[in-house]
């Protein structure tokens, strides 16, 4: 199983955070209006040693389902995450969606992927909370122990990417439309940024631009998957971002899709929140390309 380098975790992380945001929220949002179930089990009771208890009730979990980790000992507060540890040691940090003094929910991550298949596998994983709080100059770091195992499974795929006419789309075809969601999502919050708060401004300005580079360093491996493309680091640096980087990306979103797609989320005659839905709609390559140029245009490669 391989997984892409952390030359990419600034700007792929940006992009799925603001691309998937939309169903998260939905998906979110449906959770919370489901009648709640009594507890059946004895409550848990925070550690003596100041650390944190955690239970799941579940065994296995869809990538993007919503996870709720019952807790004792939290801080709502404090900055907190969830850590996803493969059994071969690798480790997936989530920042947690919602906490309160009983509860974390935190979104699933896709694990195992497979660069020869092109795709997310199913993978055992241990379950852990960190909350870090910092008071003047001293940072505090809590964590509760692992979990037992618990299954991510595969994701699935949507039919219409399952087809003869999405098989035979261009490898960059999902990211490129994720992006540009991504992109608008940026415009919209950045007008109504307060004019009294230049920093927030700035932080817009900044995500915009990076979207922006994404979307033309997709575009130009899209037109010539042998061009040398590069998209900015950490520490001021730059990397080579490569077809390899971009169907990582590729598989990401396309288990958005499914995920989105076994929610009944993607309807459509209804685009909603989510801009992209017409594209996953079109019966056929060529209405997919119009539907990106229409979300993308104005953003060429350089």
């Amino acid at each position: 199983m391989n997984r892409p380098s952390g030359k990419l975790r600034t700007i792929a992380g940006a992009v799925i955070v603001l691309g998937l945001a939309g169903m998260i929220a939905i998906i979110y949002v449906a959770k919370q209006a489901q009648p709640v179930k009594e507890p059946t089990v004895e409550a848990l009771r925070a550690p003596s040693d100041g650390s944190i208890a955690i239970r799941l009730t579940e065994t296995a979990y869809r990538p993007f389902d919503v996870m709720t980790v019952e807790a004792a000992g939290l801080d709502p507060a404090a900055a907190t995450s969830v850590v996803f540890t493969s059994i071969d040691g690798r480790t997936m940090v989530v920042p947690a969606m919602r906490v309160t003094a009983s509860e974390v929910d935190v979104p699933v991550p896709p694990a195992a992927y497979d660069r020869a298949k092109g795709g997310f596998g199913p993978e055992f994983v241990f379950i852990k909370v960190v909350q870090m709080t910092k008071t003047g100059d001293k940072l505090s770091v809590r964590t509760s122990g692992k979990l037992a195992q618990r299954l991510i499974k595969t994701p699935s795929v949507p039919a219409f990417i399952r087809s003869k006419d999405g098989a035979a789309a261009p490898q960059g075809l999902v990211t490129l439309v994720f992006a540009a969601a991504a992109l608008g999502t940026l415009n919209t919050a950045a007008e109504k940024a307060p004019a009294d708060q230049p920093e927030i401004a700035a932080a817009f300005s900044r995500a915009k631009q990076g979207m922006e580079q994404l979307i033309a360093a997709v575009r130009k491996l899209m037109a010539d998957p042998k061009a040398r493309v590069e998209l900015p680091a950490a520490g001021g640096k730059r990397s080579a971002f490569t077809m390899d980087d971009l169907a990582w990306l590729d598989s990401v979103f396309t288990a958005y899709l499914g995920a989105a797609n076994d929610r009944k989320l993607l309807a459509a005659d209804d685009a909603g929140p989510i801009p992209f839905v017409s594209v996953a709609h079109a019966q056929f390559t060529a209405g997919c390309r119009e539907s990106i140029l229409k979300n993308t245009e104005g953003y060429e490669s350089t």
